[in-house]
């Protein structure tokens, strides 16, 4: 069977992270989560959830960034799958 990562790169999105994460962790088998300078509740939402879902979310908090560093942080969400399908 085929596998699936979803990839998203966040920021300040403390009213709707909770539900898109939840919309797909059953159907996913990892989900990589890049926060970049999040100054609300994103941060604490997601690593609730990454407490709940150990074996399935991927957290890291990457600071701020500018479009070439979004670029950058885009490449090395693709570089981290291993499984044969990723959605963003």
């Amino acid at each position: 069977m085929a596998t699936i990562t979803a990839h998203c790169l966040i920021k300040n999105e403390e009213n709707f992270i909770g539900y898109a994460i939840k919309s797909v962790i059953d159907y996913v088998d990892k989900i990589i989560v890049f926060d970049t300078g999040s100054t609300d509740k994103t941060v604490e939402i997601v690593r609730q959830l990454a407490d709940e879902y150990p074996d399935k979310i991927i957290f890291e908090e990457k600071g701020e960034c500018d479009k070439k560093r979004h670029t950058e942080l885009r490449q090395e969400m693709l570089d981290r799958t291993t499984t044969d399908w990723f959605m963003i």
